[in-house]
């Protein structure tokens, strides 16, 4: 209750820690926060799920727009509802790993942080998901023993740059200005598809906001496209290639004959 309570606030430290306060040694594990690039690419992610049925209604959304997301998940939940980490991934989008119950883990010791990671790590696999799995450690944190576990299991630190707080319930309009308001090339928006009481006004934010960005120009990619876009920009073409819808795969293999 009290993490639930004073998220906002452990949120801000912790971001505000991993940069001024927290001695990390950056060569063992970088995090990254967004891609680097001048193209209108950006990752759209959730945290704390699988939850029915919000998960599930933003996957309805996503697949109506024909958009991937990357799904950061809790090994905890994914143990209750593991069909929608299925649906998840074979619609295209990705799956990572925000630990096993989504502790504080400030002075935690780099055996109890192993154990988080790995362990969800075992039962996403368990789903059949065999795609690239990504860390985000929970409320955001950055550690010495968190960069050096992840070192250890040569991962990334995926954290975000676009935050609406939609973990404080505002209206569906406010998280989507938020965004809009935030947003640049390579952003990595951070929203919510579990925890709290309910999530009816991220689910129809994410209704509202595909649309605005798409008229805008943005164009949405998974967390692993983004970052290898932020890696080797000359793998662009592959990687937009893989993630076409098959219909385009085929028009384009006809017109490059």
């Amino acid at each position: 209750m009290f993490f639930k309570r004073y998220r906002s606030l452990i949120v801000f430290f912790y971001l505000f820690s991993s940069v001024f306060i927290i001695n990390i040694d950056e060569t063992k594990a970088k995090a990254y926060t967004c891609g680097s690039t001048q193209e209108k690419i950006i990752a759209l992610t959730y945290d704390d799920g699988p939850r029915p049925p919000y998960t599930t209604l933003i996957l309805s959304i996503l697949k109506r727009y024909n958009v991937p997301a990357t799904f950061f998940v809790l090994g905890e939940n994914v143990v209750k509802h593991p069909w929608i980490v299925q649906d998840a991934y074979q619609m295209g989008c990705e799956i990572g790993n925000h630990s096993w119950s989504h502790p504080l883990f400030h002075h935690k010791s780099c055996d109890f942080i192993r154990h988080q990671i790995t362990q969800t790590d075992n039962i996403i696999r368990k789903t059949g998901y065999r795609g690239p799995i990504h860390f985000r450690a929970p409320y955001a944190l950055r550690t010495e023993n968190i960069s050096k576990v992840l070192s250890e299991l040569k991962r990334k630190h995926v954290l975000f740059d676009v935050i609406p707080n939609d973990w404080q319930n505002p209206t569906p309009e406010t998280i989507v200005q938020r965004i809009t308001d935030a947003i640049k090339p390579g952003s990595i928006i951070l929203l919510h598809d579990g925890g709290g009481i309910h999530r009816h006004a991220t689910v129809k934010a994410t209704e509202l906001l595909i649309p605005a960005l798409h008229s805008r120009g943005y164009k949405f990619v998974t967390v692993s496209t983004l970052l290898f876009l932020h890696e080797d920009p000359h793998i662009r073409l592959q990687l937009v290639h893989e993630s076409m819808s098959h219909s385009i795969k085929q028009r384009v293999a006809k017109a490059t004959r």
